[in-house]
């Protein structure tokens, strides 16, 4: 949906995080490309969140930086769009598969606020692509585990980030579910490599 072509390239220069003493990540060094479909993988434990979040910004940074296009992450944060864990969401919450969706556009329209006719439309449209348009005035709650995956898949899209980070995307979900996110992870690679 995002038609403006960005810098997608994320550089890690020497990163390093802790909480408070605990140091999680040491002097880590990375570059991604726009375009690269990159995996991180390791055992529970192991600091792949802590990687996303300090991309995010979420996680404290004690030494080092992090790039994406060139620019520093805070100036650039508008750019990441970002999946959560399913197990990090209060899922008793009584919200929409929609209202759910728009949180995701939350930096776009920002505070106080109204959505507009472009940010419906983004909405409608990242529910389309998951196929779940259709049930957009359910209960997040109602929800089986993969349409949830969906629903957080099509929040993350409504973003716009020409960078996505997902956090466990294929964890506890159905072949649909897999089949639906492993296509449309596919066919945006394409288009950010162009």
């Amino acid at each position: 949906m995002n038609e403006e072509k960005e810098t997608c390239d994320v550089s890690l220069r020497d990163l390093s995080v802790a909480y408070e003493e605990n140091l999680v990540l040491s002097q880590i060094t990375l570059d991604f490309k726009g375009g690269e479909f990159v995996g991180v993988v390791g055992p529970n434990g192991a600091g792949k969140s802590t990687l996303l979040n300090a991309i995010l910004g979420l996680a404290p940074v004690v030494r080092g930086e992090i790039l994406l296009g060139g620019r520093k992450i805070a100036a650039a944060r508008r750019d990441v769009a970002y999946m959560p864990q399913r197990e990090a969401v209060d899922w008793t919450f009584p919200i929409t598969i929609e209202d759910v969706v728009m949180m995701g556009r939350q930096l776009q329209i920002g505070w106080f606020r109204h959505a507009s006719r472009h940010d419906h439309e983004v909405v409608q449209w990242a529910l389309a692509q998951v196929r779940m348009l259709e049930m957009r005035n359910v209960p997040i709650g109602n929800l089986s585990g993969g349409q949830q995956q969906r629903v957080f898949f099509a929040r993350a899209l409504a973003q716009e980030g020409c960078v996505l980070l997902l956090d466990e995307p294929l964890t506890g979900v159905d072949a649909t579910t897999q089949d639906t996110i492993l296509k449309l992870l596919s066919e945006f690679q394409a288009t950010a490599a162009l």
